[in-house]
């Protein structure tokens, strides 16, 4: 047996029960809550739609190979033709 507090009160209601069932008991509502969590996760992924991690992680390497293959490391040249292209060069020659 073993006492356990009732409210968040240290001088609160406390009760004496079987440390087994107690342990039980617990055991059984973090898997409900573990549960819900998960439910909570997919939940969130199917309304984003799945989001970029889930379709990186659901295409495998050869394919993020092909993806990425014609990536380029540098960045295009900024637009010349805008009344702020000089802003914008001195951003990407400078930023």
């Amino acid at each position: 047996m073993i006492k356990v507090n009732l409210s968040a009160d240290p001088d609160g209601m406390q009760a004496e029960v079987d440390a087994s069932a107690y342990m039980a008991e617990l055991r059984s509502e973090v898997e409900q809550l573990r549960g819900d969590l998960v439910r909570s996760k997919e939940a969130s992924q199917e309304a984003q739609g799945g989001g970029l991690l889930a379709f990186i992680q659901s295409i495998g390497r050869d394919k993020i190979s092909d993806l990425t293959s014609s990536v380029s490391e540098v960045a295009p040249p900024p637009p010349t033709k805008t009344p702020h292209s000089r802003c914008v060069r001195s951003f990407f020659v400078c930023g």
